[in-house]
């Protein structure tokens, strides 16, 4: 494996997650493809994440492999909204990959003159359709607004799955509580499925199942649970696809 890595998801029990490195490099250079741009110059990135969450191994690979620049931000500076956008303006950082709490504080900071942020990252709980609105608004008003993406992803499947291109237009000030988690990102293949794995019709709620290079290897030394929530893609024969627990629906702009 390239890395191992645990985490507790809805259980509280935590469990070893076996990650290979063809995974990783699915990550990336989907990460690479869908949001950084090929072309693009070297990008000053901020690492946010404590090494013991998996958007640290994005958030890390992502910049090394891709021939970025790497800061990594104090604890301190990572917890506090003024703090923050302060380090974002003296180290000059154009990516940023953090959680709805970060976004939460810069709101409340509130002044984001100075940043010169082109790539804002969001993922790890579900983002505020209101949050994202007022800070794509400070931005604006500031007069330079960077793109910000939603990303959504179980530790199981290489940290993100899917992405979804946050604007005005697209669903942050519509009816939805919350912004969508998007569509596949790289070669990932996402399915929403009924109680017996058939697939369910545009816009039906069901369970969200993985498949596609990100799906990991399973659980260290858990060979019933790997077995119970990594299976066999029926939909593609030698493809496998991981039982996420959530429940979701394709919106009719899939």
């Amino acid at each position: 494996a390239a890395y191992l890595i645990y985490t507790s998801g809805t259980t509280g029990r935590p469990k070893g997650v076996m990650i290979e490195h063809r995974q990783v490099h699915h990550l990336v250079q989907s990460l690479q493809q869908e949001i950084y741009q090929c072309g693009e110059q070297t990008l000053r990135m901020a690492l946010l994440a404590p090494f013991h969450f998996d958007a640290s191994v994005k958030q890390i690979f992502a910049s090394l492999l891709l021939g970025q620049t790497l800061y990594i931000v104090p604890k301190t500076t990572v917890t506090n909204g003024s703090a923050l956008l302060d380090y974002y303006r003296q180290n000059r950082i154009e990516a940023t990959d953090g959680t709805p709490a970060h976004l939460q504080m810069m709101v409340a900071a509130g002044d984001v003159s100075g940043i010169e942020l082109r790539h804002m990252l969001i993922g790890g709980e579900g983002l505020s359709a209101a949050v994202a609105e007022q800070l794509m608004n400070l931005f604006h008003q500031s007069g330079r607004a960077p793109r910000l993406t939603n990303v959504y992803g179980p530790t199981e499947t290489c940290v993100d799955a899917s992405v979804h291109q946050v604007s005005a237009d697209n669903g942050m000030n519509q009816q939805a509580a919350y912004v969508p988690i998007g569509k596949p990102l790289g070669n990932a293949r996402l399915y929403i499925l009924d109680k017996h794995q058939r697939l369910q019709p545009d816009g039906t709620a069901g369970e969200l199942y993985i498949a596609g290079d990100g799906v990991g290897r399973g659980y260290l030394n858990l060979p019933d649970l790997t077995a119970e929530k990594f299976l066999q893609d029926p939909f593609n024969g030698s493809g496998r696809m991981y039982r996420t627990g959530d429940m979701a629906r394709w919106l009719p702009d899939r």
